[in-house]
């Protein structure tokens, strides 16, 4: 008997869209619908990927999973709305406007039929992955840190905010979560958060557990991407670019390699196992931790680097 494959609708049609509608064959998923509030673009996504266009109004229609890939605004609507009809809803990052959304989306999710997931594609990436299983062996962190400096974004509504663009919504919705994984298989409570910002950069620290976590974070050419932790029984490196690798006390450590860039860096992993027991996007609460830690950060900025109180929560 042949099993029929999970259906995946999509909310936007811009790049991240593309994306997802990309990876979603070798993840074992057909694309069955594409709505934005563009019909032409969702048209052509929709042609592209063999699916039917629908009117946002109408998600998940029908399909198992949905991916929110619209601007931040309009996530919590379209993922209730799929969590309620009981799909499986993968919401891009930034996930959430502010804690209150979060605080909702824990609601929504406990609620159901359906499940809520954060996008987080680098974390679901075969690199990640075999760090994650590394680090278990290093012992408690004395020292980490970390940098996401990437190009600005040019596609989609994106580029729209490319003339203020803010570091720590954007670049740090990806690396707090990576963080937090170093410093152990269970995310530590952080009890304050010092920051600073000036324009397209800026820095985050994340006091844990008698450590300080360091995330560099700047929207710049060209791309660079690593993460370092170091305790008492060795150094873990992890780079992501400008050259994927992996070092253990600085002898490299083989990862399997794909060809395939969808594959690399998360995105085929990313769909193929959520929901499963080896599904590494964030949960309802994990999205809320970071979406509190990345408002203390703005907070911080704000008041030039003051510390601020975070705790439990």
């Amino acid at each position: 008997m042949r099993l029929r494959r999970r259906r995946l609708a999509i909310a936007g049609a811009g790049g991240a869209a593309g994306v997802h509608a990309a990876a979603a064959a070798a993840a074992g998923l057909r694309v069955h619908a594409v709505a934005s509030e563009t019909g032409r673009s969702a048209r052509a996504l929709a042609g592209e990927a063999g699916a039917r266009r629908v009117n946002p109004s109408d998600l998940p229609a029908g399909a198992d999973v949905l991916v929110v890939a619209t601007p931040s605004p309009s996530h919590l609507e379209l993922a209730t709305r799929g969590v309620r009809a009981g799909a499986t809803v993968l919401v891009e990052s930034p996930w959430w406007t502010d804690l209150a959304q979060a605080d909702t989306a824990v609601e929504v999710d406990r609620i159901g039929p359906g499940r809520l997931r954060g996008a987080a594609n680098l974390r679901s990436s075969p690199l990640w992955r075999r760090a994650r299983s590394e680090r278990t062996a290093l012992g408690r962190a004395r020292h980490l840190s970390g940098a996401i400096h990437q190009p600005l974004p040019d596609w989609g509504h994106l580029a729209a905010e490319a003339a203020a663009p803010n570091p720590f919504e954007r670049l740090g919705s990806t690396a707090v979560p990576l963080a937090l994984d170093l410093v152990g298989a269970v995310w530590p409570v952080v009890d304050s958060v010092r920051a600073e910002r000036s324009g397209p950069q800026g820095w985050i620290e994340l006091a844990t557990e008698g450590l300080a976590v360091h995330l560099d974070l700047a929207f710049t050419d060209p791309a660079n991407v690593w993460f370092q932790a170091a305790s008492d029984d060795g150094v873990l490196r992890v780079e992501f670019s400008p050259a994927p690798g992996l070092e253990r006390d600085g002898d490299p450590v083989e990862v399997g390699r794909s060809a395939d860039p969808l594959a690399a860096t998360g995105y085929v992993d990313q769909l193929a196992r959520l929901g499963t027991d080896e599904d590494l996007t964030l949960d309802p609460q994990q999205i809320r931790t970071v979406v509190a830690l990345l408002d203390a950060a703005q907070r911080s900025a704000d008041r030039g680097g003051q510390s601020i109180a975070v705790g439990p929560g």
